[in-house]
């Protein structure tokens, strides 16, 4: 177990290592075609190697190396008379693409539409539907979830509902109560699922969260709703099973991942930094991966005979963090620095920013005197065998009191000094009356990683 991690890759149960680095798309910065900091990707395919992403006033179309920069693309959602659009979702739905957004010269929102050859109607939401065409609410979460017939958008307060069939919008589809924003809708089990906040705050304003269970067609809410959440953000659907992030009511910090038994949540994880918007969530491997303040984490098993894990997976890349999603297989993720700089990138390699850290051993609980020690003989690492310019550095840090250590033992496995190896022994012997062992990887490799399989810590009392 770690006491803490930077960038680790424990996706395989048989060993952990270097966490994936990142390689930026093909036209994917702002000397290319990704001017925006792009919020929302599709987390699929819709034709072979292609999908759409969404962010500030643009629609991309990307495949898994390069966004397509050239003729229609990418395309400026500029809806007449106003101005700030702001990108929020993306949908394939009934053989059309739908992206919804938000603009700020008047507060509201919109969504359009684009048929997958050379039209695009931007303002399609309010202008298009026989029956109910209306603008949307703005300056709130806009995300899709659909089914065969009905395309359903959270709308501040309200879930709006358009019926394909009919070309019917109703943008009251569901209400919530007074002052309520609506974060994250699902499908499950043919029951659209909603996390809502009351009202929505951030920072150490306390809010309550709840999870709307509604069958579609009735006038309000199931009652087998979920209340008293505390902040929730996102909702992510995972063989069948519906997870929620979310924060504890009282506190800035605390926060969980948990998955829906019923009319309560069972959290399944606790982890630091911040709850993912719904465009911050996808799948990678069997894991649920998520953002959480730059950061992207894990959690899972990846096969259902092991015991799930949590783990800080990889770096997110710039300052900000948009969206996440693995259309292709591969985990992308789009980030920017201020209103300078823009990327869009994918998975790939290892990262050497990356270390790990051991619970803290206490020595002392089977001595007695005095000394209250015990002695450090003999670390044995387990390994794959290492390729070319391989490393990883290894630290062992002991007695603790307060915020120092009253001692370091270092130690070293690479290529370069060991060979093509699979095994290393350090013999400290060292007195201690605790320690953490350390393994850092900055002075590692980006192609060769150093991949440990199991750590044997032996020693004796005093």
């Amino acid at each position: 177990m770690a006491g803490d991690m930077q960038n680790v890759d424990m996706t395989d149960p048989a060993s952990m290592t270097q966490g994936p680095g990142l390689a930026v798309l093909t036209a994917g910065t702002q000397t290319g075609a990704v001017t925006t900091l792009i919020k929302s990707i599709l987390d699929k395919a819709v034709t072979a190697d292609l999908t759409f992403a969404t962010g500030g006033a643009k629609l991309y179309a990307l495949s898994s190396t390069a966004v397509t920069n050239a003729g229609i693309w990418p395309h400026t959602i500029n809806k007449a008379v106003v101005t700030g659009e702001d990108g929020e979702d993306v949908a394939y739905f009934n053989s059309n693409l739908f992206y919804s957004y938000n603009y700020t010269s008047v507060v509201a929102g919109d969504i359009g539409m684009y048929d997958l050859a050379t039209t695009f109607v931007d303002d399609w939401g309010s202008t298009i539907p026989v029956t109910g065409a209306t603008a949307l609410a703005g300056g709130v979460p806009h995300q899709f979830a659909q089914t065969a017939e009905f395309l359903y958008v959270t709308n501040g307060q309200y879930i709006t509902k358009y019926d394909a069939t009919n070309d019917i919008m109703t943008g009251q589809g569901l209400d919530f109560p007074v002052n309520s924003e609506a974060q994250s809708n699902v499908l499950s089990n043919d029951r659209l699922i909603i996390s809502v906040n009351q009202p929505d705050l951030t920072g150490s304003n306390k809010c309550s969260g709840s999870i709307y269970k509604w069958n579609r067609y009735a006038d309000s809410w199931d009652t087998d709703s979920i209340y008293g959440l505390g902040r929730v953000g996102a909702l992510y659907v995972k063989d069948g099973v519906v997870f929620v992030f979310h924060q504890d009511l009282s506190s800035t910090g605390g926060y969980h991942l948990g998955y829906i038994n019923g009319n309560q949540v069972k959290n399944v994880a606790s982890y630091k930094g911040s709850i993912p918007g719904f465009n911050q969530v996808t799948e990678q491997e069997g894991f649920i991966i998520w953002e959480s303040s730059g950061l992207l984490y894990a959690w899972g098993s990846g096969d259902l005979n092991l015991d799930a894990r949590l783990f800080q997976y990889m770096d997110g890349g710039l300052t900000t963090v948009g969206g996440i999603a693995s259309p292709f297989g591969t985990i992308l993720a789009a980030s920017n620095t201020s209103t300078t700089n823009y990327q869009l990138a994918k998975a790939s390699g290892y990262d050497t920013a990356c270390n790990w850290k051991s619970m803290l051993f206490d020595l002392t609980q089977n001595t007695s005197g005095p000394k209250a020690s015990s002695f450090v003989d003999r670390i044995v690492v387990n390994f794959d065998i290492l390729a070319a310019n391989a490393r990883v550095d290894m630290l062992l840090n002991k007695d603790k009191s307060g915020a120092g250590w009253g001692g370091a033992i270092t130690g070293r496995i690479s290529y370069t000094g060991d060979g093509a190896v699979g095994q290393k022994v350090f013999f400290p012997k060292t007195e201690a009356k605790n320690f953490r062992l350390e393994l850092d990887w900055s002075n590692g490799n980006n192609v060769n990683p150093v991949k440990i399989n199991s750590i044997n810590i032996a020693g004796h009392t005093l």
